[in-house]
């Protein structure tokens, strides 16, 4: 995904409302009857609704989103035949993605699809190049990947069982119809899946052929004499694994595990996102919490920003958390539409550069990532004054979408969902593996037992066997809390610098008045101390980030200002602060599998896939990123234990896998 740039589609409506694409000098859909014909050509074409009605998941894969016609007139079928079919996945790819206006305008076209369109609209992302993972309606994922096709199709990793090919013809858009794309649809086709399109030039059933496909003409839509069906005849070679040392379990891209129950140890932002991702399919899920409650420990921040993490250089690690600002606002927005209360401030978030060469630095960081304004943009000090509501003088980002949260809210939510259970005051303290179940004990006895285990407790997952190799650190932080003054009275927005500021708040638990804004205060922080693990509350901490406050706006705070402690505990980081998701490897097997690794340059071919301990999975290491990591992070380990299609790109999946540990480990040994 680095490095990928997306286009506007030059789009313009004709004289009868119609899109058209002034890039490809064509038409999104015939004029015909663009509906009917995405029926004909896609779902009678791929035998749909009848192969859904018989299957619990289906994965659709569509290359040529656009205006999302295809998708709606899918939506629509399944929403009113779904038969047996309680998840729908339809990933589609898109290098010139509308904005949502134009969506909006397209689709206007079709006033039976109104309720569909615009639940679509209300989950639609911004323009921003990468993996998209959006849920219009429970039941059904939409993976939306902003990309060039042949770019995207390798990071992806689902076993996709109808294909609808949807680009512009062959004669306008050749690009979609190349060789490699068609061996990449075989290579992501699950046994015995169908593919259809609407064009039967002889380069593609050719190619199609060539991969694996059996090709047939049939009757095509309106004008259209003919349209081509298809279906694997014999399975292709899956995509060669470039790193098998990072495979993951075959059997979590292939079919659910055995069972639908899952543990999980911990019950902060980890272990809170991941039990309401697994619910929310269907899962019964127990969570195991030593504290009396939800995010007793490093989630009990009254107050965290929620912001990406932009570089200059653009690489997997920031793409990570850009795209988890993006899900972690998508979920905040659906909770809320659901009727939940949290305590969630979209203030807008500034990054205030420092110098000049700071600057300079942020300016190229959004060149790279190429993101439209309603992400982000840069702001001089007359326009960061304009946003803020006070005098500022300093360039920075804008993010408006972003703000504040507290952490604890946003647990208490997740917890609510239908399917799980809490037990409160339940420590673990072993575990063992017995008969396909991962059995869970106290000091007492057995608390719980499931087929998959998923350690979210932060610095404890390394207290069980088999895990002490994985490096995660403690990091203290502690949060304080200011008295406005005539200068910071009116800020509008959070500030990150030095330490972030946030606008006033009336604080959870302090008693206030009829008007709570007269009494509320700034939350600053946060301090950031390494191998420290006392959580008490320093005087000297809030002193600590007073000064670096104090330092950075001297015009807005004085040292003498009133503050006072509010938050501290301790976080789990890694070593370059990403977190740590996926399956807990067998580390006994790495050992012998790859003692050779790095000591005779044999080829990648050479080496056997991964060994994992069979049912157990981690998600861990946030550090003072969990309100932005947790939830998007939960959703991939979520798609992987339900052998869902995946919602990131493989090398994001590389750089949080917990194997990478394993590795680096062996490197700098040999």
């Amino acid at each position: 995904m680095s490095g990928e740039q997306i286009s506007s589609p030059a789009l313009q409506f004709d004289d009868a409302g119609l899109p058209y694409s002034t890039t490809y000098a064509d038409h999104y859909f015939s004029r015909a009857g663009g509906l009917d014909e995405s029926r004909h050509v896609f779902l009678h074409g791929n035998d749909l609704p009848q192969r859904w009605q018989t299957r619990e998941h289906f994965v659709i894969g569509e290359t040529g989103f656009g205006t999302g016609l295809n998708l709606l007139a899918t939506w629509q079928c399944w929403d009113t035949q779904a038969g047996l079919c309680r998840r729908l996945h339809y990933v589609a790819v898109e290098k010139h993605p509308l904005n949502r206006t134009e969506l909006q305008q397209a689709l206007a076209l079709w006033p039976e699809l109104e309720i569909y369109t615009h639940r679509l609209l209300a989950v639609y992302p911004a323009q921003v190049a990468g993996f998209h993972r959006l849920h219009p309606a429970p039941g059904l994922t939409l993976t939306l990947l902003f990309g060039d096709v042949s770019a995207m199709l390798p990071l992806l990793q689902a076993r996709v069982d109808a294909w609808y090919l949807d680009g512009f013809a062959p004669a306008r858009n050749p690009a979609m119809w190349q060789p490699e794309v068609f061996r990449l649809l075989a290579q992501l086709a699950a046994p015995g899946a169908t593919l259809s399109t609407f064009t039967v030039a002889g380069m593609v059933r050719r190619g199609l052929a060539e991969v694996g496909f059996t090709v047939e003409k049939s009757p095509g839509f309106g004008h259209k004499r003919e349209m081509l069906r298809a279906r694997l005849a014999k399975p292709s070679a899956r995509l060669a694994l470039k790193k098998p040392w990072l495979a993951l379990p075959e059997f979590a891209l292939n079919a659910s595990p055995n069972g639908q129950q899952a543990t999980i140890i911990g019950a902060g932002l980890a272990g809170c996102a991941i039990a309401n991702a697994l619910a929310c399919r269907g899962w019964q899920v127990t969570v195991l919490e030593r504290d009396a409650g939800p995010a007793q420990q490093a989630s009990g921040n009254p107050a965290g920003l929620v912001m990406p993490r932009l570089s200059a250089v653009r690489d997997a690690s920031n793409d990570f958390y850009l795209h988890g600002y993006l899900y972690v606002l998508r979920e905040i927005k659906r909770l809320q539409a659901q009727g939940h209360n949290l305590r969630w401030q979209p203030c807008g978030v500034v990054q205030c550069a420092a110098d000049a060469a700071d600057c300079n630095r942020m300016e190229r960081a959004l060149q790279a990532y190429d993101l439209p304004a309603a992400v982000a943009r840069l702001l001089n000090p007359t326009e960061l004054s304009d946003v803020a509501g006070i005098p500022l003088p300093y360039h920075g980002v804008w993010f408006p979408g972003g703000g504040w949260l507290e952490p604890r809210s946003l647990c208490q939510v997740w917890l609510q969902q239908a399917g799980i259970t809490t037990c409160y005051n339940a420590p673990a303290h072993r575990l063992e593996y017995a008969d396909g179940q991962w059995q869970v004990f106290d000091q007492n006895g057995l608390l719980s037992q499931s087929p998959v285990l998923i350690l979210a407790n932060g610095l404890a997952a390394t207290q069980f066997a088999d895990l002490d190799w994985l490096p995660l650190w403690a990091y203290r932080g502690q949060t304080s809390a200011v008295q406005p003054t005539t200068s910071t009275r009116d800020l509008r927005v959070a500030l990150c610098g030095p330490v972030y500021l946030t606008p006033r708040i009336a604080l959870a638990g302090d008693t206030v008045a009829d008007d709570a804004l007269i009494h509320s205060e700034h939350v600053i922080g946060a301090t950031f101390q390494a191998y420290e693990r006392d959580p008490a509350l320093r005087s000297e901490d809030d002193q600590d980030n007073l000064q670096r406050l104090q330092h950075w706006l001297p015009d807005l705070v004085t040292a003498d200002a009133s503050v006072r402690s509010l938050f501290a505990n301790v976080r789990a980081a890694t070593p370059g602060r990403v977190p740590v998701v996926g399956p807990a490897p067998d580390a006994a097997m790495f050992e012998t599998q790859y003692a050779e690794l790095f000591r005779h340059g044999k080829p990648a071919r050479y080496y056997p896939p991964a060994q994992h301990q069979p049912g157990l999975y981690m998600l861990t290491g946030l550090g003072s990123r969990g309100i932005v990591g947790a939830p998007l992070a939960a959703e991939y380990l979520a798609s992987l234990v339900s052998g869902e299609p995946l919602p990131l790109p493989r090398n994001v999946i590389d750089i949080l896998n917990p194997m990478r540990f394993l590795v680096q480990q062996m490197k700098a040994r040999q």
